[in-house]
C-alpha cells in the first residue's frame, strides 16, 4: 500500500516528528504514552505485524477496540501491512453488541486496551500478550476457519436503514485513493497540526485523523470526544492548522469564544458528519474570522466532495466539488435511473461512483446499488459547475453528534422489554447541531417514571451509549395508515 510505503518515507525523512499526540493524556502518563514519532510508529509496526502474520492467514480480519491513543495508529496500520482486515470498533461498544459483529464479520481476532478485555473475551478466547501493541494493549484470537478478504483492507460497520447495519470492506487501494485526494486537494502537509475529537474507529475520523495525516506526514493531536478545556488549550498552545470537526463542535467553539481565543494558526476548519446549520456557520466566522470547509462522504463511499472556502463562488451551505475519481448524479428518488440523471438545479437521491467506494457488503446483499454507484439515500442538488448541496434524507437515520442511529435497531430492542407493547424512536432537538433519541412507547399497561428508566437501562446494557434514548415518554397508541403502518413524522411532529 502507499500509505505504508509513505509512512516508511517519513520515518526516513523526518524520524523525529510527531505522529501522534494524545492531547488529554493524564498528567502522570509518560513521554512514550502521550506521543509516538513517525520513526518509533514505523518501527512497532513492522514489528507487530511480523507477529500478525505469523498468527493469521492473509486477509484475516481483526477488530480493533481501541480508543483516541497513539496505540490505534500502530495497531491500524499493522494490521493493514501484515495484508489483513482492519476493522475499529467503538471503545464504547457493549459486549452483546460485539458478539453479533464479530459472528457477522467473521473476524478471527480482536487487539484491544487492556481495560476493554472483558469485552473483547466474550468473543474470543485468550491467545497470547502482545507487548508489541503496547503496554495496555492485549490480543485476542477465534478458534477455527474464520472469514478472509482479498488482502489488506478497512471493514466499517454502516448504519442501515432496516434491520442490522450492514459490514462494509474497503480494499487497501481505496484507502490510498482518499488519502491520495486528501493531500492533494486540502494539503495534510509535514507543516501541519492537526486535531481531533471524532473517534478514530468512524469512517471520517478515521480518514482525518489517521489516513490522510499518515499520507501526508502530519502530526495529529488526538483526545477522546469534544472535550473543549483540551481542545481550547491545544489551539491556543499547539500551533494547531487543521481541525476536522462536526457541527456541533463549531456550536460550541462559537458559544465559547472568549476561552478559545484567537485562531492564530489555524488554516482549516473542516465539517462533515451532518449538515452545517447556517446559524452556526455565521457565529464561527463572525467571531473567528475563518470559514467553515465542509467534506460530504459516506462509510461505503469515504470522503467524496470537498468544499473549499478559498473556491470563486463559494457557497458555505454546499459540500463542494467531487474530488478526484468521483462522479456525482442527481436521480429520481426511489428509481435508481442512473442512466438518466436529472440536470443541474434538480433535487433528487444523491447516487456516486467513486474509487474510493467499497469493494463489497459482507455477509448481506442490498438494494443500495444501482448500476455501479451507491444510491446514498441524501437528497441534493448539483450547480452548474458540479458542486454539490444536501437537501435532506429519504433515510430514518438519525444523526447523533456526528454518529447516525438507525431508529429501527433501537425499537427492536426496546421492544424486547417485558413492558413494552410499541415503539418508535424519534431524534429530539436540543439546539440548532445537536439532537437526542426519544423513545416514544405504547406500554403493556400503565407507564411510569420507573418504567421509563428500566426501559432506558435495558437498552444500556444492549446499546452503545449514544443510542440509548435520552427520554421514553408514554402513549396508549400510535398513529397509523389504514393499513396499519405506523406514521414517523406525524409521532415526530407530536413530539
Amino acid at each position: 500500500m502507499e500509505l505504508l510505503e509513505r509512512i516508511a518515507a517519513h520515518a526516513s525523512d523526518r524520524g523525529s516528528a510527531i505522529a501522534i499526540r494524545q492531547a488529554d493524556a493524564p498528567p502522570d502518563a509518560s513521554a512514550s504514552a502521550r506521543i509516538l514519532t513517525y520513526a518509533q510508529l514505523h518501527a512497532q509496526v513492522t514489528a507487530l505485524a511480523g507477529k500478525l502474520r505469523h498468527l493469521l492467514p492473509r486477509g484475516a480480519v481483526v477488530m480493533l477496540l481501541c480508543s483516541n491513543r497513539p496505540e490505534f495508529w500502530v495497531s491500524y496500520f499493522a494490521v493493514l501491512a501484515a495484508d489483513l482486515s482492519v476493522f475499529p470498533i467503538s471503545a464504547d461498544i457493549v459486549a452483546a453488541e460485539l458478539q453479533v459483529i464479530a459472528e457477522r464479520s467473521g473476524a478471527a481476532g480482536i487487539i484491544c486496551e487492556d481495560r476493554l478485555a472483558d469485552t473483547a473475551m466474550s468473543c474470543f478466547p485468550l491467545l497470547a500478550e502482545m507487548p508489541e501493541v503496547g503496554a495496555e494493549m492485549r490480543m485476542f484470537r477465534a478458534g477455527g476457519d474464520r472469514a478472509v478478504q482479498p488482502g489488506a483492507g478497512l471493514l466499517l460497520q454502516s448504519s442501515g436503514t432496516t434491520g442490522n447495519a450492514k459490514i462494509v470492506w474497503r480494499s487497501g487501494l481505496a484507502l490510498d485513493h482518499m488519502a491520495r485526494n486528501m493531500h492533494q486537494r486540502i494539503g495534510f502537509s509535514p507543516e501541519d497540526r492537526v486535531l481531533t475529537g471524532m473517534p478514530l474507529s468512524h469512517s471520517y475520523g478515521g480518514e482525518h485523523g489517521v489516513l490522510a495525516p499518515a499520507f501526508g506526514g502530519a502530526s495529529v493531536h488526538v483526545c477522546s470526544g469534544v472535550k473543549l478545556p483540551v481542545i481550547a488549550h491545544e489551539l491556543r498552545e499547539s500551533g494547531i492548522t487543521m481541525l476536522p470537526g462536526v457541527p456541533f463542535l463549531f456550536e460550541i467553539m462559537g458559544q465559547a469564544s472568549e476561552e478559545i481565543g484567537r485562531l492564530n494558526h489555524l488554516r482549516f476548519a473542516i465539517s462533515a458528519g451532518a449538515q452545517l446549520p447556517q446559524v452556526v456557520y455565521d457565529a464561527f466566522t463572525r467571531r473567528f474570522g475563518l470559514p467553515i470547509a465542509q467534506i460530504y462522504g459516506a462509510t461505503e463511499l469515504g470522503s467524496v466532495t470537498f468544499n473549499d472556502p478559498s473556491r470563486t463562488g463559494f457557497d458555505p451551505q454546499s459540500v463542494g466539488l467531487p474530488l478526484p475519481g468521483v462522479d456525482i448524479r442527481i436521480v429520481r428518488p426511489g428509481t435508481g435511473e442512473i442512466a438518466h440523471p436529472l440536470p443541474a438545479g434538480h433535487e433528487g437521491e444523491v447516487a456516486v461512483k467513486a474509487c474510493t467506494m467499497l469493494a463489497h457488503l459482507i455477509g448481506e446483499h442490498s438494494g443500495q446499488f444501482a448500476g455501479g454507484y451507491v444510491l446514498t439515500g441524501d437528497l441534493g442538488r448539483l450547480d452548474s459547475y458540479g458542486a454539490l448541496t444536501i437537501t435532506g434524507r429519504l433515510r430514518l437515520l438519525i444523526d447523533v453528534g456526528g454518529r447516525k442511529v438507525n431508529p429501527i435497531e433501537v425499537e427492536q430492542v426496546i421492544c424486547a422489554h417485558p413492558s413494552v407493547r410499541e415503539c418508535v424512536v424519534v431524534p429530539m432537538n436540543v439546539s440548532h447541531t445537536v439532537a437526542r433519541l426519544k423513545a416514544v412507547v405504547v406500554p403493556r399497561g400503565e407507564g411510569t417514571a420507573d418504567m421509563g428508566e428500566s426501559i432506558r437501562t435495558f437498552a444500556r446494557e444492549r446499546l452503545s451509549a449514544y443510542k440509548v434514548p435520552r427520554m421514553v415518554e408514554f402513549r396508549e397508541s400510535l398513529p397509523r395508515t389504514a393499513l396499519g403502518k405506523i406514521l414517523r413524522h406525524l409521532v415526530e411532529e407530536q413530539t
